[in-house]
């Protein structure tokens, strides 16, 4: 993934399953806030890095979710592309998110292979997409579509 920080924006929240998962790769407790059922931070700590999950679920319109939202579609409208089909499957995927989960990995996700992998499997579970800030991924890490407007062929919105 290269960066340090992601969303996850997923059509359904899954915060038991992401806890799970989140459970499965750390080597001591995970830290919660909130309980696994409903938790708004998680925390792992190992040795190279951490990863922190903040989860924020889709309550009314105009919350703080539909704010990021109205943000980060207009920002996939403004890009330009001949990936125009592309682009429209990502913006409808985007506009019937209900859940994201911004992800920080620090130093970065590279210093801990498994909280990449983390990530992907967490898209596949909440059938979302990652956005790196500069692109959109797909749960097998393929981008969707970037900010010059190309993507992979084989990516799936």
């Amino acid at each position: 993934m290269g960066t340090e920080q992601c969303t996850v924006f997923a059509k359904e929240n899954c915060y038991s399953g992401t806890f799970d998962r989140v459970r499965a790769i750390s080597t001591t407790a995970v830290g919660v806030v909130g309980d696994a059922g409903r938790w708004s931070r998680l925390t792992v700590r190992r040795p190279k890095a951490t990863l922190t999950l903040n989860g924020l679920e889709s309550r009314s319109p105009g919350d703080k979710l539909s704010g990021i939202l109205l943000g980060v579609t207009n920002y996939v409208r403004n890009i330009r592309t001949l990936q125009k089909e592309r682009q429209k499957a990502l913006l409808k995927k985007l506009l019937a998110c209900e859940f994201a989960i911004g992800c920080v990995a620090a130093p970065d996700f590279s210093s801990e292979p498994s909280y990449e992998e983390c990530i992907y499997e967490i898209a596949r579970m909440t059938k979302g997409v990652i956005f790196t800030g500069s692109e959109f991924l797909d749960s097998e890490g393929r981008v969707i579509l970037d900010s010059e407007g190309g993507g992979d062929a084989e990516a799936r919105v």
